[in-house]
């Protein structure tokens, strides 16, 4: 299986390598189409057009993450 990532992707880190996947997705699906873009870096559709969409309704802002859970759990135990 071969993942194709676009040029100094490796390179990055944490919410910079995400920003330009989700990217580089946005933009190779307005170019070829949802379809091709899912198969291409193996992944559902679905998730090509959520980025698809936030991309062409929000620009770059609409790529970042989102997440919204905690960063860390108060009451976990350390065992």
């Amino acid at each position: 299986m071969e993942l194709t990532m676009c040029g100094n992707l490796m390179k990055l880190t944490g919410k910079e390598k995400y920003f330009s996947l989700r990217k580089s997705i946005a933009l190779e699906a307005q170019k070829n189409g949802i379809k091709p873009t899912a198969r291409k870096f193996h992944m559902s559709k679905n998730t090509v057009r959520l980025w698809f969409r936030r991309f062409h309704s929000e620009g770059n802002d609409g790529l970042i993450d989102r997440r919204n859970g905690p960063d860390r759990i108060l009451h976990k135990t350390s065992q």
